[in-house]
Formats: C-alpha cells, structure tokens, sequence
C-alpha cells in the first residue's frame, strides 16, 4: 500500500523526523495504520488529505504517538539544570525579570520540566516567580506528564531522600506531589509547524529542547532553531542536549558558566546574514574530515560521520601505533550510534558483553560512557588501569582531570590536563579545560597561555577528537569559547 520511501517522505513533513533505516518497518507499518484509518487507498491520496490544516494536526498527533522515542529519565543531564536554577533564573530575577518564563519542548512524560521544578523548589523560589511549560507533539505522553507517575528506572537518578520527600508511592509506581505538579503547565506542540510555538504565549526567557534535534531533518533543524530564536527574549538562553551543541546555528552565540554550556540568542543586529547550505562531498563525510570544509555542515552527514570517526578514538599523536589493540573495521559503530543518542546505560551494556584490555579502544570509550554516565569512580578506575599500561595516553589524562574536577580536586584536575597537553601539544581541548581551570583559580597569565594555545591548535584539531571529548560542540563553538575567556581575562601584563 505504501513504500518505504513515501513512509519517510510522510513522516518527514509531519513530524520533520529524517529517515532511520533500522526504523523503516515501524515507520511503514505506522502510516499504513494512517492510511487505513483515513480510508485512503494510496500514499498521494493520503498526503492529499494532510493540505487540510485540521486534518495535518490530527495525523501529526496520531503519528507522534506511534513513531516518537520518549525514553528520558529525572535529573539527565543535572548539571544543565543546576545552571538554570542557580545561575540563569537568579540573573533574570536581578534584572527585575518576574516571572521568569521556561519553555520545555519535546518535554515528553514531564521528567524534564517537573525535575527543573524539583530544582527550584529546593532551591527555595516560590512557585509564582517562576512559569514552566512543556510542549510535546504526542498528546498521549503530554496525558502521561499531567498524570505525573513514573516507575523506578524513570527516578534512577534521583536520590532516595528527594524521593521519599516528593514522590508518594502509588502501587508500582511514584506519582510526584501536588505541590510540584503545580508548577508545570504542558501543551500539545509541534515544533516543526509555524505557529506552533507562538501560541503559547511567548516569549520565553530560556528554552530547553535536549535530544529533539538528533531526530529530525537538516531543513526542519534549521527551521526548529529559527523558530526557539523568535519565542525567546533577546539575550535569550537556550540548552540542547549533549549530542546537538554543534547544530545552535547562527541565531545563537555559545555561553559557559558554572562548567556548563548554554546558547544566548543573538539580537537581530548580532545575527549573521544566512549562509547558503554546503553539502558536503562523500569522500569527507565517509572520512569524518569535518574540519576540512567551514561553516553550517549539514547535521546529518555529522552524525554519520560521528559513527565512522568514533571508531578510531585514539590520536595518533597520543601514544604509539604499536601500543594500541586495534579493532576491526566498524566494531564500535553500534556502541558509537548508542552514544550519539545518549543511551549510555545501553551503550556500556553493549561494550561491556566484549572482554578488552586496558590498551584497547574499546577500553578507552568505556571509561568515557562511565564519565557521562556520572560514574565517576568507577570511570576513575578505568583510566587509572589504562594508565598503567599506557601512561603516556593523552586521552587517558584528560579523562582522569574529568573525573578529578568533578570529585572537585580542581587543582589535580588542572594537572592532569596539562599533562594531556603535554603528551599532546595539539590537544586543543586539553588546553581548553587547563586554562578554565586555571582561570577560575585565579591564574590569569597561565590561563591565558593555555587559552591562547588552545585557539591556536583547534582548527587543526582531528574531527575524531572533537566528537569524543568536545561534548558535541563545533569546532567553531568551542574557538567561539575560547576567544570569550580570553576576552574576559584582559590584556595580558604586557599590555598587549
């Protein structure tokens, strides 16, 4: 009744989702069910229905329920909540900014905006000075996120004394009390469409949208982006999750503070005329060059190239040839593609079923799954293995001063990226975080020194590297970056 290809075609101008061949049977099986319901007897006469406007948002809806992956958990990624509850909202509240207004898309079953809720409350600010809305494009997860239960794996993350003091237990499940289910309002939203987002009563102050953009098409990316830019205040915050910060585009400027990283919205003024797409030849995106062309890369062919690259992990310049255990061609890419979508848990589970040694790759990518997993002693002791077979592992360092700056041992932190930078001059990264550090702790020359060589090595930086351990950013974000500390730190002593 419908081809694979018409299936993807549809589900592109619905939902704005790019095709995944491992999902093709899910996606046909879902539009024939569309079609039957529609008693449509071909794919044109069903997508002839969809130029109606009512009818386009009902089959959008009834699709989302079928294809979107809702899999989320409280707290991910807390220390982007920690950034908006102790940095972001308490800046806006001394700018006289009441109330704060938060947008959550693709808010899913409620575990971002009501963990976000969680956050404020302890933190101590009364619920009217502060507006939460999640949007979601399913109406039946947006049911599920008013109901507001969630089973034990959904609250891993939360501890057992917040727990027990907001979540009442409801037969297998926890419902989360009324007194934070107040603090959210959700709607049905789809973010793809035009209007979408305006009619939620924008604008917004921060918006939230993390692992929506890893789904979707490099043109319905690109439109997502223009649309959370025109819902936002000027100077706006907006977070993504760890997988899309190279895709912020030109309508926002990268931010850092308190060690994580937000997107300010450009002003008009700011903003840089739009560039026309450049794609990118096969050889480079088969290769994972990413940094031999400039400008907007198409996002898809970055994923992809993601997945060959990863494979590599180690630089060349990082240890000898000889010292490493290679894998065979492609033996990573499903763990890589694990990691690409955050499935860390499921990623470790995979590279956990395969013994390796700690001269391995794989050893490597495993002690950075436990460091995005925030296990941090158990990825501690990964490396510090590695580094007993290899101690001259740039890779190995740097994953250890992760470790230590997040036990907040700065100072050892601080020493173990030098060291990287060390056995790695062109390491830009490791410059990166040794000149933060430094800075933070006060040292403003060293901080500049390493900062400066930093942004001096990262167009020269392996894509490889870049994708492993720059946390998804751009090459061209993470300079960004460097040339705002460097800005902030002042002329140097000798006035230059």
């Amino acid at each position: 009744m419908i081809t694979e290809a018409q299936a993807f075609g549809l589900l592109e101008r619905l939902l704005g989702f790019r095709a995944e061949p491992t999902r093709a049977v899910d996606v046909v099986r879902a539009l024939e069910e569309r079609l039957r319901a529609r008693a449509c007897d071909s794919a044109e006469a069903y997508e002839r229905l969809l130029d109606d406007r009512q009818v386009r948002s009902e089959e959008t809806s009834a699709l989302a329920d079928r294809v979107t992956v809702n899999e989320t958990y409280f707290l991910r990624e807390s220390a982007q909540l920690e950034l908006v509850v102790e940095e972001l909202v308490p800046r806006l509240f001394e700018r006289g900014v009441e109330p704060v207004r938060v947008l959550s898309v693709g808010c899913s079953t409620g575990d971002e905006p009501y963990g976000l809720a969680l956050r404020l409350h302890e933190a101590g600010v009364e619920r009217e000075r502060v507006e939460i809305l999640g949007v979601d494009v399913s109406p039946s997860v947006i049911a599920r996120a008013r109901r507001a239960q969630y089973s034990d794996w959904a609250l891993r993350n939360v501890a057992p004394a917040l727990r027990a003091r907001y979540f009442e237990r409801d037969g297998k499940s926890h419902r989360l009390i009324e007194e934070l289910r107040q603090r959210v309002r959700f709607e049905v939203a789809n973010l793809v469409e035009d209007d979408a987002m305006t009619s939620h009563g924008a604008p917004f102050d921060i918006a939230i949208c993390r692992n929506l953009l890893i789904y979707l098409t490099p043109e319905a990316i690109s439109d997502a982006l223009a649309r959370l830019a025109r819902v936002l205040t000027p100077d706006g915050a907006l977070l993504l999750g760890h997988a899309e910060t190279q895709l912020a585009g030109p309508c926002f400027e990268v931010e850092e503070a308190r060690g994580a990283f937000y997107f300010r919205r450009r002003s008009a003024a700011q903003s840089p005329a739009p560039r026309a797409r450049r794609a990118v030849p096969q050889r480079l995106a088969a290769a994972g060059e990413l940094g031999a062309a400039t400008g907007w890369l198409e996002p898809i062919a970055r994923s992809n190239a993601r997945v060959h690259a990863l494979a590599a992990l180690v630089s060349p310049n990082a240890e000898p040839v000889a010292a490493r255990t290679s894998e065979p061609p492609g033996a990573l890419d499903d763990i890589v593609e694990l990691i690409r979508k955050e499935r860390f848990a499921d990623a470790l589970t995979r590279i956990e079923t395969t013994a390796s040694d700690g001269r391995s790759e794989r050893s490597l990518l495993r002690a950075a799954i436990l460091t995005n997993l925030g296990r941090t002693t158990d990825a501690r002791g990964a490396v510090e293995v590695r580094l007993e077979l290899l101690p001259r592992c740039a890779f190995a360092h740097y994953l250890l001063g992760v470790c230590r700056e997040s036990l907040l041992e700065l100072e050892e932190a601080r020493q173990s990226y030098a060291r990287a930078a060390e056995l790695d001059p062109t390491f830009a990264l490791a410059h990166l975080r040794e000149g933060l550090l430094a800075r933070r702790a006060g040292q403003k020359e060293a901080a500049r020194r390493a900062l400066a060589t930093a942004l001096e090595h990262f167009p020269k930086q392996p894509a490889r590297t870049l994708l492993l351990y720059g946390g998804g950013f751009a090459r061209e974000t993470l300079a960004s970056l460097c040339r705002a500390e460097l800005n902030a730190l002042g002329p140097n002593q000798a006035g230059r």
